[in-house]
This record gives structure tokens, sequence and C-alpha cells, in this order.
């Protein structure tokens, strides 16, 4: 398990950090000239800057909504920084099922395939169930989350969690383009 960061000292994230590539690549042999691809544009949005409609998991606004209809096509096309980082902790079944089913489905599909792939899709479906999932929480009522000590209960909590999301998915549909 990794060690926390001392109190006010933030931990080293060298993915973050802005100018370790271009330290790195100076320091070994320059690459032959290469002709660069034009990078996508980079844009940071805020959360709640677009209407609730228009938004999708991947930063372009969903066809048939306000703000497509005022977007030139080079403006849909934009691809949002990937900078917020979510952790969970995971039982050792748990964490080794979950890279056995990732292994399987790479080796089905013959690429290479991650877990964060796997979990950016699976993002990609709730957010598309958003709706729905706002619908059936709302008719399952209030759920009482368990203290961290009765794992049992913290499991079935979850399972009736998992129950509501699954049955929004279902709902919702095949993902929107």
């Amino acid at each position: 398990m990794a060690r926390r960061s001392p109190a006010g000292e933030e931990p080293f994230r060298p993915l973050l950090e802005r100018n370790l590539i271009s330290q790195l690549s100076s320091v070994s042999n320059p690459a032959p000239d290469v002709p660069k691809e034009r990078p996508a544009p980079v844009v940071s949005l805020v959360q709640g800057s677009f209407p609730l409609e228009s938004r999708n998991p991947f930063g372009k606004a969903i066809e048939g909504s306000k703000e497509t209809s005022k977007q030139t096509p080079a403006q849909l096309e934009t691809v949002e920084k990937l900078d917020q980082e979510k952790r969970m902790l995971l039982t050792r079944r748990e964490g080794e099922a979950v890279e056995r089913l990732v292994g399987t489905l790479a080796s089905r599909l013959n690429s290479q395939v991650k877990l964060s792939h796997v979990l950016r899709a699976m993002v990609a479906l709730f957010l598309n169930a958003e709706h729905e999932l706002d619908r059936r929480a709302g008719e399952a009522g209030q759920l009482i989350r368990p203290p961290n000590g009765d794992i049992k209960a913290l499991q079935q909590f979850e399972k009736q969690i998992g129950q509501i999301i699954v049955s929004a998915i279902r709902d919702a549909g095949p993902l929107k383009p």
C-alpha cells in the first residue's frame, strides 16, 4: 500500500508535472525529423458550463442541443484533459477478478485494454444513464449507509445501489454519440 504524504505536502504526481516530458526528451537523443500531427486542442470545461442535456462524458455537444447549433465542427472535436484521479479499495478477490476480466476482454478483442479503459467506458455508461439513475434513485427512497466496520451491511448497501444502477443503464438505452 502506498504511503501517504505528510500533512500539508502535495503527493508526487509525475504525470501531472508540466515539464517532465520535455526534460526527459532533452536528455535522450533527439528523434529524427518526423512530421508532427496537429494535436487536438485541449479545453478545460467547468462543471455546469453547459446545459445538462448538451453534455456527454467525452466533452462533445450532443446533436440537437442548443450548443450544437452555435458551434462549428472544429469546436465539436475538442478533447478534454484527463486531470481528475479517483481511487477505491477492492478486496484481493475482487482485484483479481477485475484483472482477469480486463485480461479476457483484451484477449478476445486482440487489443491492449487496460483497467482505465474499461472504467472510463463504465463511466460513459453511468453518465449516459444520468436521468434514469436520478429517476430510479427517487423511486427507491432513502438508503441508510452502514458504518465501515459492518462489512455485510456495506455489501448489501452497495448491492442495492448496484440494482438501481443496472436498472438505470438498461432503461437509458445505448450510448449516445
